[in-house]
């Protein structure tokens, strides 16, 4: 039995708008059909993987690694693991880095409970469009209001300009070193729980199940996506990506379904 981790947004995802390719979805299937099991791994939060899978029916997975490993569901949604970002360190975040950088670019988005906000000033035609995914938008004063516990926050540049959000990364790497979880994944960049990542993830789903290591396979276009890479000699990227994720991976295909056309035939 073979697993396959399969990042989302810019790997099995295309676009905004939801879109997964028919010959990716009828690999998975084919995938799960031949007994082998299929891990969805992604920074969204629970509300951001529902509404994926509810324009995509066709597709079923065997677990959740969500907001880069800090929450684990199983096929019916039941929580396996969940680690959170404390309430005074968004604070931080919030009133130290994106405040002094939210003129130059920056926006932030923090999830929480069953819930989502977006922060930010001043946007283009393609944000306003991003923004339509929210319910919250600028009600920092609702949110911090209380104390609560946060799944996954992100700071990420409005323009989608990765040395913009490379800047932000070293600032949030400057402030809290290695105590938290963070990722740059394209433009945006994430923060999580304490030894959260999706590498991980995995790791705590290989427990549980006692499954074999060295049956994983994992595939994903950003850096967020490397610590999956590091726990398998089966890791697969794109032809297309940035040279510093690709370096990260033993194998480069152009689709989703390649990889697993060769983990069928392998």
């Amino acid at each position: 039995m073979k697993l396959l981790a399969c990042d989302l947004d810019g790997t099995l995802v295309e676009t905004e708008k939801n879109f997964i390719r028919k010959d990716n979805i009828e690999a998975i299937k084919k995938l799960r059909k031949e007994g082998h099991k299929f891990i969805v791994s992604t920074g969204r939060d629970i509300k951001g993987i529902k509404s994926i899978f509810k324009d995509n029916k066709e597709i079923e997975f065997d677990y959740l690694v969500l907001c880069n490993g800090a929450l684990i569901l199983d096929n019916n949604f039941n929580q396996i693991y969940k680690n959170t970002l404390p309430h005074n360190v968004v604070k931080s975040v919030y009133d130290d880095i994106y405040k002094n950088n939210s003129h130059k670019d920056a926006a932030m988005y923090v999830t929480y409970e069953n819930t989502s906000s977006i922060f930010y000033t001043g946007c283009n035609k393609e944000f306003k469009d991003f923004l339509g995914t929210f319910e919250n938008i600028n009600n920092e004063d609702e949110v911090f209001s209380k104390e609560r516990e946060y799944n996954l926050i992100s700071i990420f540049s409005k323009s989608s300009n990765n040395d913009n959000a490379e800047k932000l990364k070293e600032q949030l790497l400057d402030t809290f070193g290695e105590s938290y979880g963070i990722f740059r994944n394209q433009a945006f960049v994430d923060m999580v729980g304490k030894d959260c990542s999706k590498g991980s993830g995995l790791k705590k789903i290989i427990e549980i199940e006692n499954w074999d290591a060295n049956n994983l396979y994992t595939i994903g276009d950003s850096y967020n996506d490397i610590s999956m890479f590091n726990i398998t000699d089966n890791s697969f990227t794109f032809n297309h990506v940035e040279d510093g994720v690709k370096a990260h991976a033993n194998h480069t295909v152009d689709f989703v379904h390649e990889c697993i056309d060769i983990i069928l035939n392998s």
